[in-house]
C-alpha cells in the first residue's frame, strides 16, 4: 500500500503522511532534532530530505527536472555546499574557523546543483560562486543567484 504524502507548504500540516492502517502517526520533528540529525545523517539522508525540500520549495521544481526532454532530477544531482567546506582566511562576517564548523554540516548549508557547477563552483566564497548558480535547473541555486546576499 502506497502512502500518501501530505507535506504542502500552503495547508500547514504538521502530520507527514495521511493516518492510515499502516502507518503510525508521523509528526514532524522540532527544530532541535531536525539539526541534530541534519548534523550526523549520512549522504543519502540528506540527499532525501533536499529531494523533499526542492518540490516544497517551489511546485515547478519537478517541471524544471524534466525541462528540454531530459532528466535533471536528484539522480543527476550533488550537494552543494554553499559556505564553503574548506576554510579560507578570509573574512566570513566575522566568523572564525570553529564558529563556521558549526554550521556547516547543517541542512540549511547545502542544496542541489548540477555535477558540472558544483565543479565550477568549488570550495568559493559564496558571492564568488553565486554567478554559477544561475545556470541551475534547480530552483533555489538560481534564486539564490538572483539575491542580493553576497555572503
Amino acid at each position: 500500500m502506497k502512502a500518501n504524502v501530505n507535506i504542502i507548504r500552503e495547508n500547514k500540516r504538521t502530520n507527514i503522511f495521511e493516518p492510515s492502517i499502516n502507518l503510525p502517526d508521523l509528526k514532524i520533528p522540532s527544530l532541535e532534532n531536525f539539526i541534530d540529525f541534519s548534523k550526523k545523517a549520512r549522504p543519502q539522508q540528506i540527499r532525501y530530505i533536499l529531494a523533499l525540500y526542492a518540490i516544497m520549495y517551489n511546485q515547478n521544481q519537478v517541471m524544471e527536472w524534466n525541462k528540454d526532454n531530459k532528466n535533471y532530477s536528484l539522480v543527476k544531482a550533488e550537494i552543494e555546499y554553499i559556505f564553503p567546506r574548506n576554510w579560507q582566511n578570509t573574512n566570513y562576517n566575522g566568523w572564525d574557523e570553529k564558529e563556521a564548523q558549526e554550521y556547516l554540516e547543517q541542512i540549511g548549508n547545502k542544496m542541489f546543483l548540477e555535477k558540472k557547477l558544483n565543479i565550477q563552483a568549488g570550495n568559493r566564497y559564496f558571492n564568488k560562486k553565486k554567478e554559477i548558480y544561475k545556470d541551475s535547473y534547480f530552483i533555489e541555486a538560481r534564486d539564490l543567484y538572483a539575491s542580493s546576499q553576497k555572503d
